[in-house]
């Protein structure tokens, strides 16, 4: 009896899961231990500056777990995988090797962790062009519409027959998924040197890394943010969160008294930048502040690249395949941006910042006004935030604050987190020395997905996707003397 373990590494989505289990299906008593089943929980991955979740460092790993389910199956020489019926020739292709027992490792972080390194018998490396890689990743993204298709295949064949559109609009949302996939490229494509004052290195082709679960949340939202900030259909819900700050700024710093262009407002945890940009068409000198750089890539994108209205399409509701009243909500595409980013008046003053609001504001008496709209839950301590706006803002200054208190970090383990009741924000807010003007509790409305009545439907909209991408011509750098500024 002969054991035999064999290392696969390579770039992730490079074709190793693919290959080692089809050599487990050709090769009698064949395993084969993955690397992504040793993947710490989100909560125990650490974030780097940016905000991303670090899972290509070994750290992410539980590798001593790794090391020893390997050694306890060298020691244990069974073999759990199930053979089934080759052709005679693939019998005969692996003939007098019943006696080996073989183990293939996969992963794309093998070869980095020197006792794993003792124990290969063979290793390889796979390697595969960019853009071949890319498009299997992108692939990959189709599997939440797979699986729906294999269970529905599942069903008896009566039960199918009922339903003759299901299996053509699980097509119509692959088309979608690809034609999203084609305008997040063109953003990240953009964002290689967005940032003034930031030192940047060699450009080159960057490591493409597993998106974990937390990271996908966050570009579904992100693409919630599109219709909320810069489509038609997000103007309710516009008018119900911005226009109330809007309208406050306007009573306090009207034009009869006020030099708009001296009156400097920021706007923290802007998004992507509608309401700042609001602030500045009044000609208001405003400044927007965000952390995320799902956000920061997107607001960039359409400020800085988006030359005309509705020149750009997305598919937001892809990812819903719950509460759906009809099938072709979820394929309904928006258009943005419904206004042209480029119009604000000549000698506007309005750009975006990048990083922690906390860290990056810190000179006192700077601001005539602080709007903040759905931020102040986005604390760990919201005390702090409450103790930056007070030290920043100016003397006789105002803050202007509309949102929840849906605390992000409530439920993530290892995170600190402070949950205060409105009520304790209240006391602490004037024991800083604020003095309330107004107070007014509204109702929020959020955009409906269900709508009433139902729009309208151009399914011709997703017919050509394939081919379909942003035309250049639409999506033009602006100028140098009106480029949206982005630093860091």
């Amino acid at each position: 009896m002969k054991v035999l373990v064999i290392g696969l590494g390579g770039v992730t989505n490079g074709g190793k899961t693919t290959l080692a289990e089809k050599l487990k299906k050709m090769l009698p008593n064949c395993d084969i231990i993955s690397q992504d089943d040793f993947f710490k929980p989100e909560s125990e991955v650490e974030t780097d500056e940016r905000g991303f979740k670090l899972y290509d460092v070994l750290d992410a790993l539980y590798m001593d777990e790794m090391v020893k389910s390997i050694h306890n199956w060298m020691n244990s020489r069974t073999c759990s995988a199930v053979v089934t019926e080759e052709p005679q020739n693939t019998r005969e292709s692996v003939k007098n090797t019943e006696d080996v027992y073989i183990l293939i490792v996969e992963g794309f972080l093998l070869y980095n962790y020197e006792p794993l390194n003792e124990l290969w018998n063979r290793r390889y490396f796979l390697t595969l062009p960019y853009e071949e890689c890319k498009r299997r990743r992108r692939t990959n993204m189709h599997e939440r519409v797979n699986r729906t298709e294999r269970q529905f295949k599942s069903l008896p064949a009566n039960q199918q027959s009922l339903l003759p559109q299901f299996l053509p609009h699980l097509d119509k949302i692959r088309k979608c998924i690809d034609h999203n996939q084609e305008i997040l490229h063109t953003i990240v494509n953009d964002c290689v040197h967005m940032f003034e004052n930031k030192e940047y290195g060699e450009d080159g082709r960057g490591k493409i890394t597993p998106a974990s679960t937390f990271d996908m949340d966050k570009l579904k939202s992100t693409l919630k943010q599109f219709v909320r900030d810069w489509s038609e259909e997000g103007k309710p819900e516009r008018d119900s969160c911005y226009q109330p700050i809007i309208s406050e700024i306007v009573k306090n710093f009207p034009k009869e008294r006020w030099d708009f262009s001296k009156v400097n407002i920021l706007v923290p945890g802007a998004g992507l930048g509608r309401l700042a940009w609001e602030i500045a068409m009044l000609g208001y000198a405003c400044q927007g502040n965000e952390w995320s750089l799902f956000m920061l890539f997107s607001s960039n994108f359409v400020l800085n690249r988006c030359s005309e209205v509705n020149s750009c399409k997305l598919y937001p509701w892809i990812h819903q395949f719950s509460n759906n009243r009809r099938s072709a909500d979820q394929i309904r595409p928006i258009y943005f941006p419904d206004v042209d980013p480029h119009s604000l008046p000549s000698g506007s003053n309005f750009s975006m910042t990048a990083g922690d609001f906390q860290e990056i504001y810190s000179e006192c008496n700077t601001w005539d006004c602080i709007a903040t709209c759905f931020f102040i839950d986005t604390a760990h301590n919201v005390i702090d935030y409450i103790d930056t706006i007070w030290k920043i803002l100016k003397p006789g200054g105002i803050w202007i604050n509309v949102g929840p208190l849906l605390y992000h970090f409530e439920n993530l383990a290892n995170e600190l987190s402070i949950e205060l009741s409105y009520e304790d924000i209240k006391n602490v807010i004037l024991q800083y020395g604020f003095h309330i003007e107004q107070e007014e509790f509204c109702q929020y409305n959020s955009f409906l997905y269900w709508r009433t009545p139902l729009p309208a439907i151009d399914l011709s909209d997703i017919q050509n996707l394939d081919g379909e991408t942003t035309p250049a011509d639409k999506t033009a750098s602006r100028t140098d003397t009106m480029e949206t500024e982005m630093e860091t």
